[in-house]
């Protein structure tokens, strides 16, 4: 990631996280004699103590065509923002009050990472899944 470096002389990682999650590198050494094979690294960040937690539901469904307005993201302690990446067509995110709406364009099963954030910095993301279904159900009558 870019806030963390390596001291090449003797491999020690250094650096002040911008924010939680699992971060992945490759890692090798060498020396006069040459290169030795990559090796992955995973390093995880928890979030700062008094970051936000969200609380609210990790799935939602909807329906193309009609106004979604569903779903709030909750967390605790409070969170003076919110962030969602990955929204499906037609929804979007109030980043002060955590408010999903709109109008679902597309149906699908869809994974949305959400977090809250507060002045002790970003809280842990989940997924959320929104499901949308189709406009037009086929209903087979006696099934």
């Amino acid at each position: 990631p870019a806030w963390m470096s390596v001291n090449s002389q003797n491999g020690a990682l250094s650096g002040t996280p911008s924010a939680p999650g699992l971060y992945r590198m490759q890692m090798l050494a060498s020396n006069s004699a040459g290169s030795s094979n990559p090796v992955t690294l995973a390093v995880g960040v928890a979030p700062a103590a008094t970051t936000p937690v969200i609380t609210s539901s990790h799935t939602v469904s909807g329906q193309v065509g009609v106004a979604f307005a569903g779903y709030t993201i909750t967390a605790i302690p409070a969170a003076t923002a919110f962030v969602a990446t990955g929204l499906p067509a037609g929804l979007s995110l109030n980043s002060t009050t955590g408010a999903i709406a709109g109008t679902p364009a597309q149906s699908g099963a869809f994974d949305v990472t959400i977090s809250a954030n507060n002045a002790s910095g970003a809280g842990a993301p989940v997924t959320l899944v929104i499901t949308i279904r189709p406009s037009v159900q086929l209903v087979v009558p006696g099934s």
